[in-house]
């Protein structure tokens, strides 16, 4: 194990933990509620503890009872023995029947319907008349259980004062009138066999009971299933942070940079094993110090089982994260899935309270979900101690102490096999499913010998030799190389499928050797194949066919990749950083990966953040980086621990041009003995920084080699650019028939403003110099003030690489589509005619755009459908059948009524041996009973005296003091104790008389259905509990639905767009209300529509409507609740995870405590039950369904102890203030829906910095702008005037001195806090800008990052309110209150991407296009002609996370086009297109606006961007406009002169700068130097002849001295690098 990894991982994990603040808070706030609710449950419900008992003798009686007796057969004898029976027994009623089966239907049809059923009803059937009979018993759960008889009860708990005495245990059967009856019969028996014959009068007295602590069934169980609890949200976040690691792929870029699989697992359970530990030690001291458990003992063996837990729990938190690609999914699921895990333990919890014992069996089964077998420990620790005290044993943590149970140790024994299991999956699971990223091996990976075995390296024998490119256009290298080759690829092949399931190829056949020394470039169009090509390389990805190796190490061995890993630096294409790192942590975590010297990383970190530039952001947070800085930040990691390969996939994208520069210099300076490879699309950096380029389009590669090669294999030629004195419209023909004078083949390349180019033949070259004598001569006649020339560029090779013109041809008319394409686009709408459904044109378009948003994310989502549909269902379907199962199991089979021999006793065993008082008196009793009974085999035990008889000692006790004097002694604890000591005294008496014995025995009736009478449910517990999961926990998922829109973004360009508070949230909470209804609709349709199902409290008409009532109340409260809920988070899977957990607590914790309180006092439940109801709406909900199953039970309870027929509950009955107040529980329900609706008003509004009231104040919150600005450019303050005497008549759009300032960064404030600065030092982010933007101009915004760009941009969409100063669109002054003139004349194509995953291309279109109050035909029409014209349509099925980044660039824009604004904001959209796509987008982006003469503002990078696009520009530098006017007038301004670029030979190097030198005077000065590219800054007073400077530099070129050349004036990226080093 690599220790020093270890460490940086582990320290890098600990500072996440210790900054995800929301996180952590979470964790410990669900922590401490649920210790709480366990410390409150241990002080409100104490076990009840009873004293010592002893009781008296009493006489056996029950002559005055009101009982049935049947009686079978029907005959003289039976009716004798009936008259002699009812003689003693008075208000005894008996009937007759022919057989058992008339007896017992007859008994059947009452069916408890019948008051007269209320009484004892028996049943006696003569098996031989009349000494061997068969008693019938009304089924009971106490007596016949699971066709079982249940022999023994807890007889402890039937104490004297209680009210249930005579009903428990071995009591029933003596007070019901049972044992009388048996008395009575056994007697009238005896008389009628010998007339003369005495029966001794008999009394019967239970045994003494010692002192005795009554368990806390409900209240343990409820403490058992709590302890899971305690994790629920620690094990979600766990897997939350394990799954984002792979969702952002920094856990493969760690891989990439050489960390072991190992570490990685072992450093997260680590950080979570130490926080549990902890939190588990301090527990076990909490617990412990409150005498939650009151011995030291106890208190350890609860400290072994929750730490076992906890290792379980984060094995078991691994072994799910191997599933999932999206810790959102991730979140969610293992939070329901542990809560749904948890609720297993009620199959264990419900039967004890359905006195059913569970088979064994089902215990072990059930203890692989983890969270039971833990519960089960608890579970088994709790009854300990409730019934042994302080005492613990070994033997009590060894074997079971309650019966029927796991012990301790077994649950410990199968948390550890739980883990095991878990770890071993986890293993499996994560080799096997490796998502995105990763190489996947076989299921059966670990039968293979490669497994357990490591193999011998074979070297690669090509190592020296290059590949054979199969390639015309490849440039041989020099002979320096041959020796160094670094890198071979031959016939690489990867395939992947298309959405529809078509197989292509990503990677066809490719071949490529690459050199050490050299930056190689690979290049190609979006999807050509670039970074699936470094995924393989880097071993992300596994291809199908061919090698790759690095020196001799092959990328596709496992062993191999290790190795090419330990010494590669890679810089992928997203940006694999961790939010809350500061730079210098991120390069410290890669350092330690890297194994560099403890003492040398701080001196290397410093290096490497002073060569990207990043200083001044050492201890900045990711978070606060720009993108330009976190590219830098990239490239750093990938540099770190000075590897000799380097992999850049798009390294400077987002970056400003200086910034650009500064990283080709430091790569220029690192490539000596050094792999490098990177991607780009940005042509001039590929040109200029790379040795050799590589171009592959569909996978293939097209050619290689070095910039010259390919222009000159590829190239167009020389590119003239002439500047005239004024604006061309067409082709200048007096320009054009100068230049063709002396080139015939020159053609016109582009006309733009002042500029026009053409492109000259390379054959042409010796007819340049008299062109440029002719222009010297004529350009004032012809109107030429300035001119250009320069040598084809690489991008033009690329376009005509990726055969521009074929795509030429394809293109759309943008401005007239043909006919053919119309008929087309008509076609697909005439399909999709209208956007809404006919019979739903009466809701207003925009409301219906939102409802069917929220109808498609629900259906395009499966998690979703998952989470809110199909497992609340199943969920719903199991609360409804899992108590009537339970209830089941006590149920009899009529084939298997069990029946009880009360000639055999089942209870006396040597322990407890069957007693009898042996005094002189009786010696001949005693004798004839061991005689003559037939009760053999019995231990008996005789005694003299009947002291110290106790429950605990003996089954039963015969005393008899005389022949008519007895008396029983009966063991409650024994169901059937009274019985068989009758029976057994009945046949010794019949012994002693010389009678026949009599043979008895018990059975039950046939099971007939009937309600619980008690007031406390257990069924309806259970089906409530369960039940509210399943309606509430979906609730979460539609506020991580509104926290994704955020997260997104989508909400804020829904709102720019149009859709308004009340647009947004009305037909939201409609659709959600819609789904949320499916499930009460489902559950409704159960319990009514399906009779088995039927519930019976909810079955009355009161029922029904209350329940209707609390339905329509509580969804749409619970809802809002739920949605205000929301806004504490800014992250989808954070919502999901926190508020499932948050949930849980808000209902289970009123919910129980509501419940179970009603058992203390009925009054404080229903207090406790308003109180939440009001404070809590989320419990609300099921807590009323609750207090209306009550009602019910309250009445049939009732009607039970008046001795009533119960016929119903009275309708009225549910609505009454007094008793269970639900009308107030509706009432409050009510009130917290205006309530929390106005809370989500505030805070939205708040949250668009808009107070409360500032919509109707109408105050003008804005300060006046006192700071000005001393000096500043011309144009710039002409421009402020301009503005400042509202001489902007033709702007549509006005800056009026507008400032924003924020406070300092995160970095900033600590520095300052340690140098005692002011806290309230602030950076002003934009100071005092002032531009009116031009009807229909581009205006283009350059700045650096961090200049005032995006912060301009956000200040114009009411995204930041302006500190000071003033926006006026249309001449209407502009802030966030009146946001609708925004959005009728603004349209916003943001720089990120507002789109939601699942919807298709064409959604999002039609959904955005409604939101601008247009006609459906007019939305369907548009959408595919948008499509169209911007080449998308063949992805309009697509869903977006399908597309390009291209694509979804161009969605953005066509998302703008709706409602013909008249400004649109172009926020970087060409971002991430290749060259040729770029062009074709400039062209849609121009033709859409100035041909409609619409205006726009542009911000870019890309300064041919901006050349291409804009007519006027200004560039910003720290929040100032520094500059403003037309591209070529900036560049004339500002410009310094002309500007040389050149390729030089550098073995010519001394005569190359001596040529420059003469050509130019010496005035020449080199302003960029990268290897063999420079760049020269030449005045213009030293220009005197360019026809003679074209001349020499031809010379030169054909000495060998230049390579390439460009002659031109200086250009916009020159004068940007110029603003942006001031």
């Amino acid at each position: 194990m690599n220790l020093i990894q270890l460490k940086g991982i582990f320290k890098r994990n600990v500072k996440l933990r210790i900054r995800n603040k929301l996180q952590v808070t979470f964790e410990i706030y669900q922590k401490v509620i649920i210790v709480a609710v366990l410390i409150a449950y241990n002080f409100l419900f104490v076990s009840e503890k009873f004293s010592p008992e002893i009781y008296n003798a009493e006489i056996l009686d029950g002559k005055y009872k009101s009982i049935d007796l049947f009686i079978n057969p029907d005959n003289e004898q039976t009716r004798q023995l009936g008259k002699l029976i009812q003689t003693h027994f008075y208000f005894l009623k008996i009937e007759y029947f022919n057989n058992s089966n008339d007896m017992i239907r007859f008994y059947e049809s009452r069916n408890g319907s019948s008051i007269e059923f209320i009484k004892e009803t028996f049943g006696l059937e003569f098996l031989n008349f009349p000494n061997n009979y068969k008693f019938y018993h009304k089924y009971d759960p106490l007596l016949f259980s699971q066709n079982k008889i249940q022999l023994f009860t807890n007889g402890n708990e039937c104490r004297n004062e209680s009210l249930l005495y005579n009903l428990c245990g071995g009591n029933k059967l003596l007070y019901n009138g049972f044992a009388y009856l048996q008395y009575v019969l056994d007697k009238s028996i005896n008389q009628l066999n010998e007339s003369n014959s005495t029966y001794p009068k008999i009394m019967v007295q239970n045994m003494p009971k010692d002192s005795y602590v009554k368990e806390q069934t409900i209240y343990d169980g409820i403490k058992s299933y709590y302890f899971t609890l305690i994790y629920v949200y620690s094990l979600t976040s766990f897997v939350i942070n394990v799954v984002a690691e792979k969702e952002k792929k920094n856990k493969e870029h760690l891989k990439l940079m050489g960390l072991s699989e190992s570490i990685f697992w072992i450093s997260w359970i680590l950080t979570y094993l130490i926080q549990f530990t902890v939190f588990n030690f301090f527990l076990a001291i909490l617990l412990y110090g409150i005498q939650f458990f009151k011995s030291f003992s106890m208190t350890l063996a609860f400290y072994a089982i929750i730490e076992c837990y906890s290792i379980v729990s984060i094995v078991f938190g691994c072994w799910m994260s191997t599933y999932f690609q999206k810790s959102k999914t991730a979140g969610s699921a293992v939070a329901s899935l542990y809560t749904f895990m948890s609720l297993f333990y009620l199959v264990v919890f419900l039967p004890r309270i359905f006195n059913v014992d569970l088979p064994l069996w089902i215990q072990w089964l059930i203890s692989f979900i983890f969270p039971c077998a833990f519960s089960l420990a608890i579970d088994q620790t709790l009854f300990i101690q409730a019934n042994y005290g302080s005492y613990f044993s070994a033997d009590l943590f060894a074997n079971p102490a309650r019966p029927n149970s796991l012990s301790i140790l077994s649950c410990l024994l199968m948390l550890i096999a739980d883990g095991i299991i878990y770890f071993l999956l986890t293993i499996y699971f994560d080799n096997v499913i490796q998502g995105e990223y990763g190489r996947a091996k076989s299921p059966i990976f670990f039968l293979k010998p490669s497994f357990w075995f490591n193999q011998k390296r074979i070297e690669d024998k090509t190592k020296l030799t290059e590949v054979n490119v199969r390639q015309q256009d490849c440039e041989p290298v020099n002979d320096e190389f041959k020796n160094k080759i670094a890198l071979k690829i031959k016939n690489l092949v990867k395939k992947f499928k298309n959405e529809k399931g078509i197989e292509y190829n990503a990677i066809d056949d490719l071949d490529l050797t690459v050199y050490s020394g050299q930056i190689t470039a690979i290049l190609g169009h979006n999807g050509a194949g670039k970074t699936t090509l470094f995924n393989i390389l880097t071993g992300l990805i596994k291809p199908d066919s061919g090698s790759a190796s690095f020196y001799d190490y092959n990328v596709f061995s496992d062993s191999d990749l290790l190795h090419i890993r330990k010494m590669s630096g890679v810089c992928l294409q997203q940006d694999v950083l961790y939010d809350l790192l500061d730079c210098y942590e991120h390069l410290e975590l890669y350092a330690y990966l890297k194994n560099v010297p403890r003492k040398q990383i701080k001196d290397k970190i410093e290096e490497i953040l002073n060569k990207v530039g990043l200083t001044d952001c050492t201890k900045s947070r990711a978070l606060q980086l720009s993108g330009g800085q976190k590219r830098k930040l990239g490239i750093a990691i990938a540099l770190i621990g000075d590897p000799k390969i380097l992999i850049l996939d798009e390294p400077t994208s987002g970056m400003d041009p200086n910034s650009r520069r500064d990283i080709w210099s430091l790569l220029q300076s690192l490539r000596q003995d050094r792999i490098i490879l990177l991607s780009t699309h940005f042509m001039d950096e590929a040109d200029i920084l790379a040795d050799r380029k590589a171009v592959i389009s569909k996978g293939k590669l097209k050619c290689v080699g070095s910039s010259l090669y390919l222009k000159n294999r590829f190239g167009l030629g020389y590119h003239l650019k002439l500047i005239g004195s004024h604006n061309f419209d067409h082709e200048p023909s007096p320009i054009s028939s100068l230049v063709r004078k002396h080139v015939p083949n020159a053609e016109l390349e582009q006309i733009s403003g002042k500029e026009v180019s053409y492109t000259l033949p390379i054959d042409s070259v010796e007819r340049f110099q008299s062109l440029f004598k002719d222009i010297e001569l004529n350009s004032g006649p012809v109107g030429i003030e300035n001119v250009a020339i320069s040598m084809t560029t690489l991008e033009e090779v690329f376009l005509k690489l990726a055969d521009e013109v074929q795509d030429a041809q394809q293109e759309i008319d943008i401005k007239s589509l043909n006919s053919d394409q119309k008929t087309s686009v008509k076609t697909k709408t005439k399909n999709l005619s209208n956007f809404r459904l006919n019979f739903l044109k009466w809701i207003p378009i925009n409301f219906y755009g939102i409802l069917k948003l929220r109808y498609l994310m629900a259906l395009r989502n499966k998690m979703t459908l998952i989470y809110r549909f199909i497992t609340p269902l199943l969920a719903i379907i199991i609360s409804i059948l899992l108590p009537k199962f339970i209830s089941s199991i006590n149920d009899l089979n009529p084939d298997k009524i069990p029946k009880v021999n009360l000639a055999i006793n089942e209870y006396a065993t040597e322990k407890n041996p069957f007693l009898i008082v042996n005094k002189s008196n009786v010696d001949y009793l005693v004798q004839n009973l061991i005689v003559n009974n037939q009760l053999n085999p019995q231990p008996i035990k005789f005694t003299e005296f009947e002291t110290n008889i106790s429950s605990t000692t003996h089954a039963g006790l015969i005393y008899q003091k005389s022949l008519d004097d007895l008396i029983l002694y009966y063991n409650d604890s024994a169901v059937f104790s009274v019985p068989y000591l009758m029976n057994t005294f009945s046949n010794l008496n019949s012994r002693l008389n010389g009678l026949s014995l009599i043979n008895a025995s018990l059975t039950s009736w046939p099971q007939v259905k009937s309600e619980d009478v008690s007031f406390f449910d257990p069924s309806s517990f259970t089906t409530l509990i369960i039940l509210g999961i399943s309606l509430i926990f979906p609730l979460v998922s539609f506020a991580a639905e509104i926290v994704q829109d955020r997260e997104l973004r989508c909400k804020s360009q829904l709102r720019l767009n149009g859709c308004g508070f009340w647009n947004y949230w009305v037909p939201t909470l409609i659709a959600f209300l819609i789904q949320s209804s499916f499930l009460p609709i489902i559950l409704f349709f159960f319990i009514y529509a399906i009779p088995p199902l039927n519930i019976p409290g909810f079955m009355t008409g009161g029922a029904v409507f209350s329940i209707f009532l609390a339905t329509i109340i509580y969804i749409p409260c619970s809802l809002l609740v739920i949605m205000s809920m929301s806004f504490m988070f800014s992250k989808k899977e954070t919502a999901l995870s926190v508020l499932t957990t948050i949930v849980s607590l808000l209902f289970t914790i009123p919910y129980l405590v509501t419940n179970l309180s009603q058992l203390k006092s009925i009054n404080l439940s229903n207090t406790l039950h308003l109180v939440f109801t009001i404070i809590d709406p989320i419990y609300g909900f099921v807590g009323t369904y609750s207090r209306i199953a009550q009602v019910y039970n309250y009445q049939k309870s009732l009607d039970i102890i008046s001795n009533k027929e119960f016929t119903g509950v009275p309708f009225e009955l549910y609505f009454e203030f007094e008793l269970f107040r639900i009308p107030l529980s509706l009432m409050f329900g009510i009130l917290n829906i205006f309530l929390y609706g106005f809370l989500i008003y505030v805070i939205e509004t708040k949250k668009q910095g808009v107070g409360l009231f500032d919509r109707w104040l109408k105050k003008n919150t804005l300060k006046q702008n006192v700071d000005k600005i001393q000096t500043e450019d011309l144009d710039v303050s002409k421009e402020r005037s301009r503005v400042s005497e509202s001489r902007t008549e033709d702007s549509p759009l006005v800056l009026d001195e507008v400032r924003k300032e924020f406070g300092t960064n995160f970095s900033a404030s600590k520095v300052m806090k340690k140098n005692n600065h002011k806290r309230n030092e602030k950076k002003t982010a934009v100071r005092n800008l002032s531009i009116g933007f031009r009807h229909g101009e581009i205006f283009g915004l350059l700045g650096t990052n961090g200049a005032g760009k995006t912060t301009t941009i956000n200040m114009i969409c009411a995204e930041l309110k302006p500190d000071a100063g003033s926006i006026k669109i249309k001449n209407q002054p502009f802030d966030l209150k009146n946001l609708e003139l925004f959005c009728q004349n603004i349209a916003v194509c943001p720089q990120h991407n507002p789109f939601w995953e699942e919807l298709t291309l064409i959604d999002h279109l039609q959904i955005y296009g409604s939101l601008k109050k247009i006609p459906d035909e007019e939305i369907m029409s548009l959408s595919y002609k948008f499509m169209e014209m911007l080449g998308i349509t063949e992805h309009g099925d697509k869903k977006v996370k399908k597309l390009s980044g291209g694509t979804k660039r161009k969605l953005a824009y066509a998302i703008t086009l709706f409602g013909n604004p008249e400004i649109t904001l172009l926020d970087e959209p060409s971002t991430g297109l290749d060259p040729q796509s770029k062009r074709r987008f400039w062209n849609v982006i121009s033709e859409t606006l100035i041909s409609a003469n619409k205006s726009a503002i542009l911000t870019t990078h890309s300064m041919e961007e901006a050349e291409a696009l804009c007519q006027r520009i200004g560039i910003m530098v720290n929040g100032e406009l520094k500059c403003l006017g037309s591209s070529q007038y900036l560049k004339e301004k500002f410009g310094s002169g002309y500007i040389l670029e050149t390729k030089c030979n550098q073995f010519k190097k001394q005569e190359f700068d001596q040529k420059i030198l003469s050509i130019f005077q010496g005035q020449a000065v080199c302003s960029e130097n990268f290897s063999n590219y420079q760049v020269f800054t030449v005045p213009n007073d030293h220009v005197k002849s360019l026809a003679n400077i074209f001349g020499e530099l031809e010379e030169a070129k054909s000495l060998g001295l230049i390579f390439e050349y460009s002659f031109s004036q200086c250009t916009l990226e020159q004068v940007f690098i110029k603003f942006a080093k001031e």
